[in-house]
């Protein structure tokens, strides 16, 4: 079995949104159907389908969620939930990237002025035959010391300082999306309670 020496960990606000995006629109599916009574309309069909639909589409976005792992001679995009791993040798990674998008919008406010929402990180692996990976569920923080563990395992450096996981470090990586993730939360544990008490 081969040691990890390192390996990321989710962004929150990816693997939260997703998981609470599933329970919403599953528990809307099941408000929409209770609701309607024996009489079929076209509603009956058309608004279960697209509240089923985001479900499954929330469902399988977080089933998706991946994560790097560094071991001494490659590196694996593991999917988080699933039993799927795909490894890559050191020498046909070209370049490995992060870049970030802010998300704003004035919509929210009542001024001109743009409120800040979210900023979207993208990791970019590019590999050799042309072929890119990229993904959305590495925080910035976590990415710094994926590349510098990353370029000295492939100088083939003996000795690598891999620190230890804090939960500490983990939500100031995080902090960014907490604020929706909250009202996420808030809203679908609502609606649950409405749900299941009805």
């Amino acid at each position: 079995m081969t040691t990890t020496i390192f390996k990321t960990q989710p962004k929150l606000f990816i693997i939260s949104l997703s998981l609470l995006g599933f329970i919403f629109f599953t528990m809307l599916f099941i408000l929409t159907i209770s609701a309607f009574n024996d009489t079929i309309n076209i509603g009956f069909i058309v608004f279960p389908l697209i509240f089923l639909g985001f479900s499954l589409g929330s469902l399988y976005y977080f089933l998706n969620i991946k994560i790097l792992k560094l071991t001494a001679n490659n590196l694996e995009i593991n999917y988080l939930f699933l039993p799927i791993s795909q490894q890559y040798d050191f020498k046909d990674i070209i370049s490995i990237s992060q870049e970030s998008k802010r998300f704003s919008s004035n919509a929210l406010s009542s001024s001109l002025k743009e409120t800040y929402i979210y900023t979207d990180i993208i990791t970019t692996i590019k590999l050799s035959g042309g072929k890119t990976i990229k993904l959305n569920s590495v925080g910035a923080l976590d990415f710094k010391v994926f590349y510098r563990i990353f370029k000295q395992l492939k100088r083939g450096e003996i000795t690598i300082d891999a620190p230890k996981k804090s939960f500490k470090k983990y939500l100031i990586d995080n902090f960014d999306g907490v604020f929706w993730v909250l009202i996420s939360l808030f809203i679908t544990i609502g609606l649950s309670l409405s749900v299941l008490n009805k």
